[in-house]
């Protein structure tokens, strides 16, 4: 009785594969014996029931590698990022002071470079098919418009996404206040750097790695329709951050690349059936007046956590450390050494503990300034 449950069971699973999946069963056959003869010779099994239900396991696990594999191919072939055009709160900051950061609009200026962003698009996708992204600032979306008169046409769809506004700099912004906030930025650091009633830059990854998820979700779903280009209209900051949520930059890189010009376009391209995406455009990098422009270790997903881990100092560190504490358990402490520090009102062992909990300090420091945060999911594969 149990095998012929189990029996049952085993089939019902793969027929109920061969519907969803649409296998046709003249294929799904010789699948059957090749399996069968594999578990026959590399496990020995009590019933017929527990083969099949072994093969059907297998089954299911190249079904979902192949699907996987499906959704990575169907990923657009461009991610491409564009700032907004040049706003009247660029021209004069003192207009902050009693305009929302939101209701910010374009310039003519900001206008004129929209129209020759759009140009630019259009050589780069033509006709493929486009789907845009698009801040609820005012701003972003006057650039979005213009940008889908010439890509895409008006009907281009088009999902307004919150998560990809700027960053909150406070509400009404008093001008002399701001001006020493981004001086106290500069020398702060312009990602952990909050600012009053507002946000830093770290509060900004947050957010936006919620969006980086739930658009390659958006990318991998069978059912939705496939876009050749993802199209982004947002801030210079939400660029950066986005980059590098998906390239894995530390933080010390974060803080080396320069922010986009207005209505400049950030273009990452997929590579082949991978999935995965390169930084193809030539942003501009440290010291860039000079020739240097971003690595190119830090057009494709990097390992900068890693490879910080190997670095000479960071290595240093470690042995010093390590060489600290191996002395003070191996050796101790004589008497003599005990009454000289009970003497001095020092308590026993805080000599080589002082020391090596300075050390451990610096590691620390040393970790948190130069790498980034850790990802909230995993995406290896992504």
């Amino acid at each position: 009785a149990a095998m012929g449950a189990g029996l049952r069971r085993a089939v019902g699973l793969m027929g109920l594969m061969a519907v969803t999946t649409k296998i046709p069963l003249k294929f799904l056959r010789p699948i059957m014996i090749l399996l069968a003869i594999k578990v026959y010779k590399d496990v020995k099994f009590e019933s017929l029931s527990t083969i099949l239900e072994y093969i059907t396991g297998s089954l299911g696990v190249l079904l979902a590698n192949s699907a996987a594999h499906l959704r990575k191919t169907r990923r657009p072939k461009r991610i491409i990022l564009i700032r907004h055009g040049e706003s009247v709160g660029n021209v004069d900051k003192n207009l902050y002071a009693r305009i929302p950061d939101n209701q910010m609009e374009l310039s003519k200026e900001g206008q004129a470079q929209a129209v020759r962003c759009a140009k630019k698009l259009q050589q780069i996708i033509g006709d493929e098919s486009v789907i845009y992204y698009v801040s609820p600032y005012l701003r972003t979306r006057m650039t979005q418009q213009i940008l889908a008169e010439w890509v895409g046409g008006k009907n281009a769809p088009c999902i307004e996404e919150p998560r990809i506004r700027e960053q909150d700099f406070g509400n009404f912004q008093d001008p002399k206040q701001m001006r020493k906030s981004m001086k106290e930025r500069a020398d702060f650091g312009r990602f952990y750097y909050r600012f009053t009633n507002g946000e830093s830059g770290a509060d900004v990854y947050d957010r936006m790695s919620g969006f980086f998820n739930t658009l390659f979700r958006h990318m991998d779903t069978l059912e939705r329709q496939r876009y050749d280009n993802y199209v982004i209209v947002s801030h210079g900051l939400t660029m950066r951050l986005f980059v590098m949520r998906y390239l894995k930059w530390s933080v010390q890189q974060f803080e080396q690349v320069h922010n986009p010009e207005n209505c400049e376009i950030w273009m990452m391209q997929r590579q082949s059936n991978s999935g995965r995406y390169i930084l193809t455009t030539d942003i501009r990098y440290g010291n860039f007046e000079q020739g240097r422009g971003v690595p190119n270790t830090m057009r494709v997903v990097s390992r900068c956590s890693a490879d910080f881990s190997k670095s000479p100092k960071h290595m240093k560190i470690l042995r010093e450390i390590r060489l600290e504490h191996e002395a003070e358990e191996s050796i101790g402490e004589s008497t003599q050494i005990r009454e000289h520090k009970e003497q001095k009102g020092v308590t026993v062992g805080s000599f080589g503990q002082n020391r090596r909990h300075i050390r451990t300090r610096q590691f620390r420091e040393a970790i948190r300034r130069s790498t980034s945060p850790a990802p909230i999911t995993e995406e290896k594969d992504i």
